[in-house]
């Protein structure tokens, strides 16, 4: 099934409301995304060439993996989460209740003052999983 899978990126699809939302594509470059307003994606990796076109990019994006990796990934991370998706009414707070927001917060400013890497890891990969439901991984070289 995977080898006749064709892989989006997220960024390309951009945000979608909750309604039902289509992609159609065939054994071609181009597949549309069919909403409201119908549109085309052209950078979408079939199945077949996925480990490839991974290994490929891989090595042409290759960064270095250091503290401030994990600072800009973390900030964005959080700048992505807080951003408002839809028109939303925080409910009435307790002055002594914290929001979730004021928490994430409070864990970047700690993980960003500390100088261990493998904390911050950690705490970007838990983003990644809680808060959209993918795996961090780090491939060496």
């Amino acid at each position: 099934m995977f080898y006749h899978s064709n892989l989006f990126s997220p960024c390309d699809i951009s945000h979608l409301d909750d309604e039902r939302h289509y992609v159609a594509f065939d054994d071609g470059p181009i597949a549309w995304v069919c909403s409201d307003e119908s549109r085309e994606l052209k950078n979408n990796i079939k199945g077949r060439e996925f480990s490839k076109v991974i290994s490929s990019m891989t090595l042409t994006k290759s960064k270095r993996i250091d503290n401030s990796f994990f600072d800009e990934l973390i900030d964005n991370a959080i700048s992505i989460i807080e951003k408002p998706t839809i028109d939303y009414e925080e409910p009435m707070m307790d002055k002594n209740e914290i929001s979730s927001s004021d928490i994430l917060r409070k864990s970047q400013s700690i993980w960003r003052e500390s100088e261990n890497m493998s904390g911050k890891a950690r705490f970007a990969g838990f983003l990644a999983r809680t808060y959209f439901g993918c795996e961090l991984f780090i491939v060496s070289e």
